[in-house]
């Protein structure tokens, strides 16, 4: 979840990087062949060279879509970060859970060892009776089964006890992590601002973690559908750049026509637009749409679990 939350800021960046200025290069090496109807139909030319163009770009006007592409970075910022403090919340709970369970362990574990010694010597004591003929079997038969039942307590005691600190372990990441018994009424089963958080979430209109992530999440969803939507919108650019390349210049002195070579330097303002793309942007909006739907009814479920957890 940390990586996800480096991952993020990197592409915050990435999208603030939408709104500066672009600089690109295109060369290419061709074979050109030119003839003239008119005039100049006897005019033909073959030429062969490098053409070359550097051009730089600087969105004017998007309708709103690196906006709305710089606020899905954001979000999605947030939302990492929201999933990492969940996890470190359930991480946190974990631990407490294989805690108490460890406590537990050592106390059953000590209770039926208790019970075992008491059975032993109540063994003994009826054992007696009934050799003197004051006590019934049957007593004596309840004893050993009660003695049975504890060393199979004893038993389940010891391997939850164990399990319980290598799950601990591997949670902490301590491998040779040691645990002595510990008073179990002492031992936080939640931590008090965790239940108030719950408290306050329930009562009033606050946010669970769980519900603060679906709501980061409908907000991505959000944002991508603006970002969506402008894209068959016309957009404006200022652009300015330079090209190289070759042309036949006629020569006087020869009475012929030589390549020389050639650059033009513009800048202006320059529109795009997407005419037609087949239903794609549409197809992308309906996407979204049913994405905005799924989100806003696991908000629901999650706003009932809050409840049931209050």
């Amino acid at each position: 979840e940390a990586l996800a939350v480096d991952e993020a800021q990197a592409m915050t960046g990435a999208a603030d990087a939408r709104d500066g200025i672009r600089v690109q290069a295109y060369t290419r090496l061709d074979l050109a062949y030119e003839t003239r109807i008119g005039a100049e139909s006897d005019y033909q030319s073959f030429r062969a060279g490098p053409n070359a163009t550097i051009m730089a770009t600087k969105p004017l006007f998007h309708w709103g879509a690196i906006d709305a592409v710089q606020e899905v970075a954001r979000v999605r910022k947030k939302l990492s970060e929201t999933n990492l403090e969940r996890r470190r919340m359930l991480v946190a709970q974990e631990v407490r859970r294989y805690y108490l369970d460890h406590l537990l362990s050592l106390r059953s574990q000590a209770i039926a060892e208790g019970n075992i010694a008491f059975a032993a010597r109540r063994t003994d004591v009826q054992q007696a009776l009934l050799d003197q003929g004051q006590a019934a079997r049957r007593s004596l038969l309840e004893t050993q089964i009660f003695r049975l039942e504890a060393e199979e307590a004893l038993s389940g005691a010891v391997k939850q006890a164990r399990f319980s600190l290598a799950m601990l372990r591997e949670l902490t990441g301590i491998e040779d992590l040691q645990l002595d018994p510990a008073d179990l009424d002492s031992a936080a089963q939640a931590e008090a601002a965790d239940l108030a958080a719950l408290h306050l979430a329930a009562t009033t209109h606050g946010l669970t973690p769980e519900e603060a992530l679906l709501q980061a999440e409908l907000a991505v969803e959000r944002a991508s559908y603006t970002e969506v939507s402008t894209r068959n919108r016309p957009k404006i650019d200022l652009v300015a750049a330079t090209i190289v390349d070759y042309v036949d210049d006629y020569q006087f002195s020869s009475a012929s026509y030589e390549q020389v070579p050639r650059v033009i330097g513009f800048a202006g303002i320059q529109g795009s637009w997407n005419i037609f793309d087949s239903g794609e942007v549409k197809a992308y909006k309906l996407a979204s749409v049913a994405r905005q739907r799924r989100v806003e009814a696991r908000m629901d479920e999650a706003r009932l679990r809050r409840l049931r957890m209050a």
